[in-house]
């Protein structure tokens, strides 16, 4: 009798200890301003949300902030579990509220140059594009890209944002970061792109000559310019990009590249004579 009095004190102890489920307000995406990301301190936010989240009622808004707050911490490991968990909870408000806003962050006609990008993109770029597809998000018709080429598109966008970060007239220049993301942007495009997958519509091409400008990589750039050239003829818009490199580019003297260059340019005066 006692014995059994004492497993039902504990097992009333232990319920009554439970702990209430509750609603978490947090954000379901983290993007910032430059003024917050200075203050924003990503250890502390990570103690102060340390829930167990087996006790949160908007489980898939937590998992999907969590997703973003890892992200920041450079913990790949739990991003993507954390939004395939999140997802699977709630796929419509994932795809309404972080999602949604993110495809418009990536598909603005210019770069948004008031917040930063949703940390995830760092880390589950792809698994993010599959996901879109899922929440049957299209492509706009003005960007003039085909669905087969969606991922090339997202991809593009994700470095093109990274590439005009500090080239914005808002925000005070930092040459050392921005040259440090102009060689990971370049590390990315060739893990992306290749010669022979390289996409054919005009959105593609803009945004290579964009990253050719901006490179000081002169390997990287006589790769992709020759490839570049090599795929236009003699016309008066290809010869005044190359004007344009040529007064722009940190590495137009190297020999390599001048040669190429050269050769263009006499093709084009060849074309006119």
């Amino acid at each position: 009798m006692k014995t059994s009095y004492i497993l039902f004190a504990s097992c009333l102890f232990l319920f009554s200890c439970k702990k209430e489920p509750i609603a978490i307000d947090v954000p379901w995406q983290i993007s910032l301003d430059d003024s917050q990301a200075i203050n924003y301190s990503v250890s502390d936010t990570l103690e102060k949300y340390n829930n167990d989240v087996d006790d949160v009622i908007n489980k898939a808004q937590f998992l999907s902030f969590m997703a973003n707050l890892k992200a920041m911490a450079k913990d790949s490991v739990h991003v993507k579990e954390y939004l395939r968990e999140a997802f699977k909870i709630d796929s419509a408000g994932v795809c309404k509220n972080l999602l949604k806003p993110i495809h418009k962050y990536l598909l603005l006609e210019r770069p948004d140059r008031n917040t930063s990008m949703s940390p995830i993109l760092d880390y589950e770029m792809d698994y993010v594009i599959e996901l879109f597809k899922k929440c049957n998000f299209q492509i706009p018709e003005r960007k003039q890209v085909s669905e087969e080429n969606a991922r090339f598109l997202y991809w593009w966008s994700y470095i093109r944002v990274r590439d005009q970060w500090f080239r914005v007239p808002q925000r005070e220049a930092d040459w050392n970061v921005q040259t440090r993301i102009d060689e990971e942007n370049q590390k990315i495009f060739d893990q992306i792109f290749t010669e022979k997958n390289f996409p054919q519509e005009k959105y593609f091409e803009t945004g290579l000559q964009v990253l050719l400008l901006h490179a000081n990589n002169a390997d990287w750039t006589y790769k992709w310019l020759k490839f570049y050239l090599d795929t236009k003829n003699a016309d008066s818009k290809t010869y005044m990009f190359v004007s344009h490199f040529n007064n722009r580019s940190f590495v137009s003297n190297d020999p390599r590249i001048r040669e190429i260059v050269i050769a263009y340019e006499d093709l084009y005066k060849n074309s006119i004579q």
